[in-house]
């Protein structure tokens, strides 16, 4: 099934962007238009190709990126009289054939859709029998409909998506006996279900009296990443409710589930692009598509595509089982684009709406702390501490709980938290390092220090800031040849970090290599105050820093000659 579907898929990517060299063309727009998609920018790119069309209506290279981009963008408008344009001129182009079957299922004229197929205006074979099953339906064709899908059942390559759809349609047509066994069968088969598959499933033995297999095939599925649709599903069952069937409830509806599977295909091999197209079709026929529309958001999101994101994430209802995860989305999506301030109130809300689940409280506590509110972000994280039951995955909380504290220098507390945290995750260098720099620098049970360094470097031996952190400690303990072997090797995993740059100049002084010492120093203080200098230097770190260069390292009392 998947090697037939990812074929259809890949049919779509030669030719997208191809170059139109030999018409004369207005090179201006459609360079823009070029650059502007080259940068996933479809709001941009889709007027300047348009214009490049519009001095060149013959151009078909042209009209076939225009299409990408202003499907990109979410102009079905624009994008219908594009598909039309390019089959109008005979240009062999599936894409422009997807979309055209798209909008006659949008207008459910069914008849017109078989034309277009009959003309050989293919989608893609998987696409082209099932558009003709659903088609059927809508025609009010059953028998014809059933025919179809089981033509398709014949066919290996197709026969795990025909079944999938088979079971849909005899579901939406009443007949829970049929659509229980047409979509059980893979599981007997043991090939592995889909998500809607298994929800749709788990829906039809409700309708059977049977909840306790719909619970079970729930479980089975989503036991690892539970879904919010089936959270709310499964909560239902549980009640005893008979839960009717609400996965589809038209043909058309049909269409756009078989192309939302070629859009998780697509995802699955990391093609961006054709994942958004197939999901934006999806969307179109059927904007209840919870999973389409948040496939869209997401893929602009990684995309850097603000504006189309956050319109993607605002189409999921307030009332969806998904509201929750399209909010959160629209807030670290703000959040990535420096937006930080508008994210808060959004997770704030989704804190107080749902104070039994400690994500949002934990990511509450990270936008707090990026904008140095640490009181708040230790409110925050105490919040989702206290809504994780021991057992749960709390040292992350107990640990970022603990950097806040330590921000506000809240030695005492600090410490709690990172032993807390060690307690759960013994084997974690991050706690380890943190808690064993922070005893060393605090000339306070000097032997645990270095013991937890030592561990942490056991673990990951090759990151920077534990190996800095074993040299400083070194270098706190007075014994500074061993401190420079290490802060080297550190600086040379993490070659702009200011302060590892600031230790080895220190460790290079001690040892009396003066003129390297001071090159160090000088480094330190371009990565302290370049462009990408950590946001919360503190200005006493930089006069640090000046004044050894100035004036050398004053003598330092090192930990083990104050606690003799």
């Amino acid at each position: 099934m998947s090697t037939a579907i990812l074929s259809a898929v890949m049919a779509l990517a030669p030719g997208l962007w191809a170059l139109a060299q030999d018409a004369p063309i207005d090179r201006g727009a459609y360079l823009a238009g070029r650059v502007a998609a080259i940068h996933d920018d479809f709001i941009e790119a889709a007027p300047w190709l348009k214009q490049a069309l519009q001095a060149d209506p013959t151009n078909m290279s042209i009209a076939s990126d225009a299409l990408a981009t202003t499907l990109g963008a979410g102009d079905r408008e624009s994008s219908v009289a594009l598909a039309q344009t390019i089959t109008a001129a005979g240009h062999s182009n599936q894409l422009a054939n997807t979309v055209l079957l798209a909008q006659a299922v949008i207008d459910s004229d069914w008849r017109r859709m078989y034309q277009q197929l009959e003309a050989g205006y293919s989608a893609g074979p998987m696409i082209d029998g099932l558009a003709r099953a659903w088609g059927h339906l809508g025609l009010g064709e059953t028998a014809d409909a059933l025919s179809a899908f089981d033509e398709m059942i014949e066919n290996p390559p197709a026969r795990v998506v025909a079944q999938f759809h088979k079971g849909l349609a005899l579901a939406m047509m009443g007949d829970f006996e049929g659509a229980n066994a047409a979509l059980s069968q893979p599981m007997a088969d043991g090939i592995s279900m889909t998500g809607p598959a298994v929800l749709a499933l788990a829906e039809i033995r409700s309708q059977l009296d049977d909840n306790a297999g719909a619970i079970a095939v729930l479980d089975d599925f989503f036991h690892d990443y539970p879904l919010p649709e089936a959270q709310e599903l499964r909560a239902r069952l549980v009640a005893d409710e008979a839960v009717p069937f609400t996965r589809l409830r038209t043909p058309a509806q049909g269409v756009a589930e078989a192309l939302y599977a070629l859009a998780q295909v697509a995802a699955q091999s990391d093609d961006r692009f054709v994942t958004l197209l197939y999901s934006r079709l999806t969307t179109w026929i059927d904007p209840t598509h919870d999973g389409a529309q948040l496939g869209v958001a997401r893929i602009l999101a990684d995309l850097g595509n603000l504006e189309l994101a956050e319109a993607a994430y605002a189409a999921v209802p307030a009332d969806s089982p998904n509201a929750n995860a399209a909010a959160m989305g629209r807030a670290l999506l703000l959040a990535d684009h420096d937006q930080v301030e508008d994210a808060i109130p959004i997770v704030t809300d989704l804190a107080a709406a749902n104070p039994q689940n400690p994500s949002y409280n934990a990511v509450l506590g990270g936008l707090q702390r990026s904008l140095g509110r640490n009181a708040e972000a230790v409110a925050a994280y105490s919040a989702a501490i206290d809504a994780t039951p021991e057992g749960g995955n709390r040292w992350p909380l107990f640990f970022n709980r603990a950097v806040s504290h330590h921000q506000l220098r809240d030695w005492p507390q600090t410490e709690a938290d990172l032993r807390a945290a060690l307690t759960e995750a013994p084997d974690q260098p991050l706690i380890s390092n943190y808690l064993g720099y922070l005893l060393i620098d605090r000339n306070e049970q000097l032997d645990e220090g270095l013991g937890l360094i030592q561990r942490a470097i056991a673990a990951d031996p090759n990151n920077g800031a534990i190996v800095d952190s074993l040299g400083w400690a070194y270098f706190r303990l007075g014994r500074y040849d061993e401190a420079v072997v290490q802060l080297e090797r550190a600086v040379t995993l993490e070659p702009v970090e200011y302060e590892i740059n600031d230790h080895l100049g220190d460790a290079y002084w001690q040892v009396g290599r003066k003129r390297e010492a001071r090159f160090q120093w000088q480094r330190a203080l371009s990565f302290a105050t370049g462009p990408n200098a950590p946001q919360d230097m503190e200005p006493e770190t930089i006069e640090a820093i000046r004044d050894k260069l100035h004036n050398g390292l004053q003598a330092p009392e090192s930990v083990a000659e104050s606690d003799g």
